[in-house]
């Protein structure tokens, strides 16, 4: 289990060492206006892709393991047909509004910048199919290879761009695209004998049209809340600040880039492995619970480990960005509770309830609207950070709770309560005021002392054979 994962994660661990190198050049070529600029238009971006799917890519992960060999090359085209013409409707619809929306974005008209998220909306949603076949397959050396060589040419067409074309956010948008089209041919490469099979049932039957959309559908509404949630940040900071605050904050978001690449590795490698052993043995608990341990732990000491280098890692980034320093403490909440609620909130998907993350996104979102009005205008960017690591707990707490109904599986949660409000007390401390660095070791500390019988776990699971 634990060897598995790391197949399917070590590619975001060298992204990030890709990340971490490249911060000091990029920084030093764009200005965080710029930077502000190009945080909008990811955030536009990940939101309409994900609406645009229409849940038919959670569908196609959930429903996939449930089909015969003969069926499953039409199941993922019918899948992919209707996320694809949902999302290239949704492009045209930006191109035709591209006046109003470019406005509201970037304060200025800009043609080619809607031109390049119309076009980039199609790639992530065609890339989101590549990808969801390799981790399906369980290629995870083929998944990281393509994370790895995008993260490579998002760095070249970003350097490129911003040195011998313009230093705008432009260069950061062709990287996106670098990246996504890279990885897309990695990943249908990879996988070419089945996009090129011969397709032996219908595509277009009406009765699972039905079945992925009754699944996949109740997700959009779900989808447009989240937007409000985790968006909900940089929209205020939109409303209240300048370009340049949102452009510490976007830096001061890629410094939790340790968490948020763990993130990632996790949730491609967690979805297919949870619904395939459930489907496997549906009362197989133990394996839950497991996951939850190693991930509550290993998420623990990497915040932790963040925390402790912050200093170091804020002097690599150009001088107009070290401010963010102050912001960059309470976005280590987010990515920890994402992970381990992606864990205890496990039980909605596997029961087929995904009307349910609706009410849970909509309190996270509550939370975050209220936090973010109160504390924006009085803190700026450190506010918006504050919020919304509030909300993801409220996020977590209600997921949890609904999820342990209809899948009863007894997380150890409190007993890592005690590491965790640590975590907590240090982040608030380095949020308002300047401590020694060597302070901030007590957090990971904490956690290596409380928990040393599950890293020796985690350890013997790597040495293992299995």
């Amino acid at each position: 289990m634990i060897k598995r994962f790391i197949t399917f994660s070590y590619g975001s661990w060298v992204t990030a060492a890709i990340s971490f190198l490249s911060a000091p050049i990029i920084t030093l070529l764009i200005i965080p206006e710029e930077f502000g600029k190009s945080a909008m238009f990811r955030l536009v971006l990940m939101s309409v892709f994900q609406l645009g799917l229409l849940g038919a890519d959670q569908s196609f992960l959930r429903m996939y393991h449930e089909k015969g060999e003969s069926e499953k090359a039409s199941f993922v085209w019918l899948c992919f047909f209707i996320s694809i013409t949902a999302t290239i409707a949704i492009s045209s619809c930006t191109l035709f509004f591209w006046q109003p929306v470019s406005a509201a974005l970037f304060n200025e008209p800009d043609f080619t910048a809607m031109l390049l998220l119309a076009c980039s909306i199609v790639l992530f949603a065609i890339n989101n199919y590549a990808l969801g076949l390799i981790r399906l397959s369980k290629r995870g050396h083929v998944l990281s290879a393509g994370q790895i060589a995008g993260a490579i040419a998002y760095l070249v067409t970003v350097v490129f761009y911003a040195k011998f074309i313009a230093s705008t956010f432009h260069a950061i948008i062709w990287g996106i695209i670098a990246h996504s089209s890279v990885s897309i041919l990695i990943y249908i490469f990879a996988e070419r004998r089945f996009w090129t099979r011969k397709i032996e049932t219908a595509i277009f039957n009406r009765a699972e049209l039905k079945r992925i959309l009754s699944y996949g559908l109740p997700m959009v509404p779900v989808l447009a809340v989240m937007f409000i949630f985790q968006g909900m940040d940089k929209i205020a900071l939109r409303v209240y600040s300048p370009f340049e605050e949102i452009g510490l904050y976007a830096v001061a978001s890629k410094y939790v880039f340790l968490l948020t690449l763990l993130q990632t590795g996790f949730n491609i490698y967690w979805a297919p492995a949870a619904f395939e052993r459930y489907e496997a043995d549906r009362r197989d608990y133990r394996f839950f619970e497991n996951m939850f341990k190693y991930a509550a732990v290993a998420t623990l000491a990497a915040g932790g480990a963040l925390l402790l280098f912050k200093d170091i890692i804020i002097l690599i980034l150009a001088p107009s960005y070290r401010d963010a320093v102050y912001i960059m403490p309470f976005l280590i909440i987010a990515p920890i509770i994402h992970i381990v609620g992606d864990i205890t909130g496990i039980g909605m998907g596997l029961k087929k309830r995904t009307h349910l993350y609706l009410i849970v996104a909509l309190a996270g979102a509550l939370v975050n609207l209220v936090g973010n009005f109160y504390l924006v205008p009085l803190l700026g960017a450190r506010g918006a950070a504050i919020s919304t690591g509030a909300a993801f707990l409220v996020y977590f707490y209600l997921r949890t709770v609904i999820s342990g109904r209809l899948f009863p599986v007894k997380y150890p949660i409190m007993r890592f309560m005690p590491a965790f409000l640590v975590l907590v007390a240090f982040l608030g401390l380095n949020t308002f005021h300047d401590i020694q660095w060597w302070y901030n070791a007590i957090p990971i500390l904490a956690t290596m002392i409380l928990h040393r019988s599950i890293i020796i776990e985690i350890l013997k699971g790597l040495k293992s054979k299995d």
